[in-house]
């Protein structure tokens, strides 16, 4: 699949996930009776649309090293099979539980730094860190060619060679940061809010789902520099809260939320972090608007004299 990207800007999403959020309300809308869990679980959502472009361009390559004498060297490679397999097994959700994400993750932007680090040169560490979306967008911009010559801007490589070149530096990498081949999504991504005013005003890091381009955004720097790929990746921002809203059948509104932190700009407050654990697992709370609902479940009172 070769998706049309409209190039608005420098620093704009790639449109998967815009593609993502079209293709899953046109699925509810047609299944009909959207509700708000629905609403919910599409604010959590963590399918990976890279995965449906990449994955089938990797079984490819994969498949072409028995023919391609370029390939030659990976021909009896059982850990690059083993890997190829377990993406064929994968839900292509970035989730914290998930093994293979960590796998189609350091491939991805292995792929990206074998094709365009040496175009880029020294604008590529920058571009990554400013965005590393705009990276996947000239990446996509390469590897999803079409058209007689598919091949062109590879610099006379192919692209099957491309492919299984990354796979092989993702093998590599992941032999080195988890010898023990036990590893999760979780565990290598996460979560932290951090304050220009220090400690005491940032967040602790968290295991959470998402990733670059997923619907529950969550985008990461994956090199520290050339060739050498952070040792965890912190996501630094993310949705600062999350609503869906209806009505009742007398035109009350409801409406449904969840916020990063919590409600409190005190540290020493209660109601500083007391929402954290809802915004990761996208839990969402409701939001009072009749009096009675308000005057039911007070927390605190603040009075304020004049």
């Amino acid at each position: 699949m070769c998706r049309v990207v409209r190039h608005y800007g420098v620093f704009f999403d790639p449109g998967v996930r815009s593609a993502r959020i079209e293709a899953e309300l046109a699925r509810l809308v047609t299944r009909g009776n959207v509700s708000v869990d629905d609403m919910e679980a599409l604010q959590d959502d963590s399918y990976t649309l890279y995965a449906d472009d990449y994955l089938p361009l990797l079984d490819a390559a994969w498949a072409a090293r028995a023919t391609d004498p370029t390939l030659v060297d990976f021909r009896d490679r059982a850990d690059l099979d083993a890997l190829v397999t377990r993406l064929h097994g994968w839900d292509r959700r970035m989730e914290r539980t998930s093994s293979e994400a960590v796998v189609f993750h350091a491939f991805m932007f292995f792929l990206a730094d074998h094709v365009l680090r040496d175009d880029l040169s020294l604008l590529f560490q920058p571009i990554l860190e400013a965005e590393s979306a705009y990276v996947l967008k000239w990446l996509s911009g390469v590897m999803l060619r079409t058209g007689p010559h598919p091949d062109a801007a590879l610099d006379g490589e192919s692209r099957e060679a491309a492919l299984v070149r990354a796979l092989d530096r993702t093998a590599q990498w992941l032999g080195a940061r988890f010898p023990d081949g036990d590893y999760t999504w979780g565990e290598l991504h996460g979560t932290i809010f951090t304050s220009l005013y220090g400690d005491r005003l940032s967040s602790a890091w968290a295991p959470t789902d998402g990733s670059c381009g997923t619907l529950n955004r969550a985008d990461t720097v994956f090199f520290a520099s050339a060739d050498t790929p952070h040792e965890r990746l912190d996501a630094s921002d993310g949705s600062i809260y999350r609503m869906v809203a209806t009505f009742r059948p007398d035109g009350t509104p409801q409406a449904y939320f969840t916020m990063g932190q919590g409600v409190s700009g005190d540290p020493e407050s209660p109601h500083w972090d007391d929402l954290r654990a809802d915004w990761i697992e996208t839990h969402h709370r409701p939001l009072r608007f009749l009096r009675e609902e308000v005057d039911a479940a007070p927390v605190e009172t603040l009075v304020l004299m004049p």
